[in-house]
């Protein structure tokens, strides 16, 4: 797509309808491609670790935290038990049939420093010292210096 994008002329439209219908025929079916290539998102748990807790009984974890749905979180509680062990304060995406995923890098709950209500942020943009975060639903932004320094461990050689 990015590809197909870079060819287009930047900042201007099509100039004929029959040009609008080209481009439109080759994004087309990479975007319906990506689409459902990702679809499994919806149907996956987000959930925002509070407390785990060994059961040594039942050979599992009792994990406590925030689920996170739809296009704008809403944050409710949740209690759930897993063979996995999970990190305590940590963004994890989980899939009915495999292990928990950590989204800690890609993405993390936070309070937000301008409304004070808890986001979902994204690593925007690195600079030499610290990245800055973006937020999904609002754009707020901060800078973070720890997931700086996890994103140069994560992508050091």
């Amino acid at each position: 797509m990015v590809e197909l994008r870079n060819k287009i002329r930047h900042g201007v439209g099509p100039r004929t309808r029959a040009e609008l219908e080209r481009s439109l025929g080759r994004i087309e079916p990479l975007m319906l491609s990506s689409l459902s290539g990702c679809a499994f998102l919806a149907h996956t748990r987000w959930v925002q670790t509070d407390r785990l807790q060994w059961m040594p009984d039942a050979g599992k974890f009792c994990v406590s935290g925030l689920a996170l749905m739809g296009d704008h979180p809403d944050f409710a509680a949740v209690s759930f038990d897993t063979a996995h062990p999970l990190a305590d304060d940590q963004l994890y995406l989980i899939p009915q049939r495999t292990n928990p995923s950590p989204l800690s890098l890609l993405c993390l709950l936070s309070d937000c420093p301008t409304c004070l209500a808890p986001e979902l942020y994204y690593p925007d943009r690195m600079t030499s010292s610290t990245v800055l975060l973006k937020s999904l639903d609002r754009g707020h932004e901060f800078d973070s210096d720890s997931v700086f320094k996890a994103l140069r461990e994560w992508s050091a050689p």
